[in-house]
């Protein structure tokens, strides 16, 4: 990520493998050298949405034992060090802005289970990239959904990142990028491509028998794809980089190689062009590959007569005018997908773009606030009063709630409506609905009140 300041230098933030200290663990802080730091920060927190059930029923009770990373949730930083006074998201019973889990404050997180980490760029020198240090936060969250096989959620991660700018100067032409090595099995047989219609780039296999060889195990006959996708932002840019070959479409390695790759422009200051390796031509180009490799038409890998190999890829949004104090959130989703075909690479792709339209309708129901950092128990709806059960069911279910309901929606994996009802006025507070005449699978529910006030899930029909 980067951007340029009032005097147009660059601020840029960038990593491939792990390497340098282009981000540092925890907050921006004066005291993240010292052991205390880095034994309250120095952490990935693990945590499922049962663990936060049983907190709230049992958090007063004295027999029991609260879970380490309810117990550390890092909710608040030390002002005095320097550190911003709110930092993990949590649900706040009585207001007071402090995270005091013993009085029932839990973690907010997103889907069945989360993996929470902190980061900054700030903290040390960009030894990488050699970038100006930008100055953000970047709460980072991980997440997954407990689901019936042949869910496209049971097969996909996701990752909110949410990047807030801690100086005072304003970064203008600010952009966020993905790298990513997808190493699709063997990782000597792949084909890459772009999706612009779903913000995606993704991988797939270029023959049709995924091998293995030393320290990578094939999918065989069965062949995957794998994809990178955008939830809440257009990807602006995609582009496809490669290793070993020389020239001016290898590896970054300067601050301004980074942030030119973020938009479209290789090491040498020209443009991405359509056609070939994106390298050399007349026609500019936003995405590399981003012809169908399915019916076989347009830019792709196969048509310009490259080699499936290994593959690495950028994928950007932006730019933004990032202000200070703004906050930043980008929603990403990994979906993953396996042609139940033996043999057949390009039906892997099928049945990604089908789990991606899927993934993308369910992202788009939960209706994620990027400002919501801390949280009171009546503003919170992602642990809300909504209960349907039975699930998974039959098809005959029941939405129930403490409060009063107004109507049930549902849509099936396509995010097409298959149901409307209305709730009664003899019972307000609960809805039965009956799908046994709809597919088996995974659909979703949004349950409104009478001030348009939405809460929303999944429901599996069997």
């Amino acid at each position: 990520m980067g951007g340029l300041v009032t005097d147009q230098s660059l601020n840029l933030a960038a990593l491939q493998y792990g390497e340098g200290t282009e981000y540092s663990v925890g907050p921006i802080s004066n005291n993240s050298s010292t052991l205390e730091f880095l034994d309250k920060y120095n952490h990935i927190w693990r945590i499922s949405h049962q663990e936060i059930l049983t907190h709230q029923a049992n958090y007063a009770s004295p027999n029991y034992e609260m879970p380490w990373a309810i117990a550390t949730w890092p909710g608040n930083g030390n002002a005095a060090n320097g550190e911003a006074q709110l930092l993990a998201p949590f649900v706040d019973l009585n207001s007071d802005g402090i995270y005091s889990p013993a009085q029932g404050d839990y973690p907010d997180i997103r889907g069945d289970e989360a993996l929470y980490f902190m980061m900054n760029d700030y903290n040390h020198l960009h030894e990488v990239s050699e970038g100006g240090r930008i100055g953000v936060n970047i709460h980072a969250m991980t997440y997954a959904y407990t689901d019936v096989a042949g869910s496209p959620l049971n097969d996909c991660v996701f990752v909110s990142l949410k990047i807030r700018n801690e100086r005072t100067q304003i970064l203008s032409d600010f952009y966020i990028g993905i790298f990513n090595e997808f190493d699709l099995g063997n990782a000597f047989d792949d084909y890459v491509a772009s999706d612009s219609l779903r913000n995606m780039m993704y991988v797939y296999n270029g023959y049709d028998f995924d091998e293995s060889q030393p320290f990578l195990n094939g999918y065989g006959n069965y062949l995957p794809a794998q994809g990178c996708m955008f939830l809440n932002y257009p990807m602006t840019k995609g582009l496809c980089f490669y290793n070993g070959v020389g020239g001016p479409n290898e590896f970054p390695i300067q601050s301004m190689h980074y942030y030119n790759y973020m938009r479209g422009i290789w090491k040498d200051n020209t443009f991405v062009t359509e056609g070939g390796n994106g390298y050399g031509g007349t026609t500019p180009a936003n995405f590399m590959f981003s012809g169908d490799p399915v019916t076989n038409s347009g830019w792709t890998e196969a048509n310009a007569g490259m080699g499936p190999h290994d593959r690495r890829i950028i994928m950007s949004t932006g730019p933004f005018t990032f202000l200070p104090g703004e906050q930043l959130c980008i929603d990403v989703a990994f979906p993953f997908a396996r042609s139940a075909q033996q043999n057949n690479a390009l039906d892997a792709i099928v049945e990604l773009r089908e789990a991606a339209d899927f993934i993308q309708n369910f992202y788009d129901s939960q209706n994620h606030d990027c400002a919501m950092q801390v949280v009171g128990v009546e503003e919170h709806t992602t642990l809300g009063n909504v209960a349907v059960y039975p699930n998974p069911s039959n098809g005959r279910f029941t939405v129930s709630s403490y409060d009063e309901i107004k109507y049930v929606e549902v849509y099936d994996g396509l995010g097409k409506r298959v149901l409307t009802k209305n709730a009664t006025r003899n019972n307000s507070r609960a809805i039965e609905v009956d799908l046994s005449k709809e597919p088996k699978g995974v659909y979703l529910y949004q349950v409104y009140d009478e001030d348009g006030k939405l809460q929303s899930g999944k429901v599996i029909l069997q």
